[in-house]
């Protein structure tokens, strides 16, 4: 069985080179090359220490680090930032467990929405997860390219 757990800040802070690394894994699954990887690790948001921000990690008993989701709670509703899950553990529910977990976080902190920018793959991902979305924003990665903007109400 696989535990989700809240980080601390501190943990956060010391993880924040293997986190990188994971998104880097698992956003590559969808064939993206070598540039874009290397130009999204630049424009990931961090740090993962931030006031106001949640890192939630899946991990076995072993204590490897098989996916993450980041909340960030911005007063009126939260967001989420990120959620990666490893490659090798792609498909076998652990992406819809941290998704419950950051739902569960925002609600636990008394937001009425969880609101995210989904890469236009996981987009059925976040639509099975009951998300819908509410507009598109242009990739300032990939000109030409609209990233779906996603909401869950929580109530």
């Amino acid at each position: 069985m696989t535990a989700v757990r809240a980080l601390t800040p501190a943990e956060a802070a010391g993880l924040t080179p293997a986190l990188m690394d994971l998104a880097i894994r698992a956003k590559g699954v969808w064939g993206y090359d070598d540039a874009f990887l290397a130009s999204f690790r630049d424009s990931m948001l961090g740090p993962f220490d931030a006031p106001g921000s949640t890192v939630l990690v899946a991990e076995p008993e072993s204590g490897e680090l098989l996916g993450f989701a980041m909340v960030q709670d911005r007063g009126d509703h939260c967001w989420l930032e990120d959620l990666w899950v490893d490659p090798s553990w792609q498909r076998r529910g652990l992406g819809a467990q941290l998704f419950e977990a950051a739902v569960a976080h925002a609600r636990s902190v008394g937001h009425d929405r969880l609101d995210l920018e989904s890469d236009p793959n996981a987009e059925p991902f976040y639509a099975a997860m009951g998300c819908t979305r509410y507009a598109v924003r242009s990739s300032a990665l990939r000109p030409g390219t609209t990233l779906p903007l996603m909401r869950l109400r929580l109530r």
